[in-house]
């Protein structure tokens, strides 16, 4: 079975939307001579390593699967962040001792804290 992370849509009513899957991402406020683009990838774990389809993603792992930085610099050491749920549509974690979290903004678009600063993630 795939896992998802499911959220309620922001009017709390309809279908619940799915964070799972791959998602494009950028750095906020990022000087234009010195970018990144990435694509990540969220999965959703309950609290016993399985995956899970349940409105209560305990945890979740955001994984770096590409990126360029200063518009054509490779990212040779990918990011793996795992994170555990703080509060509705928010998880965090840490990574070298920093901060990491992922926030639900709408169904198409997140706000991930990296160790590298805050990226804004929207639906490939």
């Amino acid at each position: 079975p795939s896992s998802s992370i499911i959220m309620a849509n922001a009017s709390g009513k309809g279908e619940p939307t799915s964070l799972d899957g791959v998602w494009n991402a950028t750095v906020k406020g990022c000087d234009p001579t010195c970018w990144y683009n990435g694509v990540w990838e969220i999965t959703s774990k309950d609290s016993g390593d399985e995956q899970t389809t349940t409105t209560a993603a305990d945890e979740i792992v955001v994984q770096e699967l590409r990126g360029t930085c200063c518009c054509c610099i490779p990212n040779c050491i990918r990011k793996t962040h795992r994170m555990k749920k703080v509060e509705i549509d928010k998880w965090e974690g840490t990574l070298g001792f920093k901060t990491i979290s992922l926030k639900k903004i709408s169904d198409t678009e997140l706000e991930h804290l990296t160790t590298d600063g805050m990226m804004i993630m929207t639906r490939q």
